[in-house]
């Protein structure tokens, strides 16, 4: 059992999710367990950032089509754009950017938070200039 999210009710500790809540069966009664207090990541925004990637995807100009084939190319992009990238470098010297996973592995809810933020400041500015944050807010909701 490599972790399990909990969250508190009523005073008591809690599956979180559904997922979970075959591993909490699987502790016996009385036992005593650790709990790690890291700033674990919040799953639906987890999914609302791929949600913000899709929609973007979906209304993005024919011209942006022409060169971003599919969400993931748009989602490197964006990390490029961004800063969210490992620099690396080539045998022969050149400089190569590789975008940073968004796993929950990779970064807590902080730092997930900023990556978002300036997620969707960069599609306001180069893929939806027409919209503003309050109104492309509303649009996920629906799309999610």
């Amino acid at each position: 059992m490599n972790y399990l999210l909990v969250t508190k009710k009523d005073g008591k500790l809690l599956p979180a999710y559904d997922s979970d809540q075959g591993k909490f069966n699987l502790i016996p009664d009385g036992d005593v367990i650790v709990c790690d207090l890291e700033d674990k990541r919040n799953l639906k925004h987890h999914r609302k950032y791929f949600s913000l990637l899709n929609f973007v995807f979906c209304h993005m100009t024919e011209e942006l089509h022409e060169r971003i084939f599919s969400v993931e190319m748009l989602r490197v992009e964006i990390a490029v754009r961004t800063g969210n990238v490992e620099v690396f470098y080539t045998f022969d010297g050149r400089r190569c950017l590789s975008a940073n996973s968004i796993s929950f592995a990779n970064m807590g809810q902080k730092r997930f938070e900023r990556v978002y933020s300036d997620t969707l400041d960069i599609c306001l500015k180069h893929y939806l200039p027409e919209s503003n944050r309050e109104e492309i807010e509303l649009e996920l909701i629906n799309f999610m």
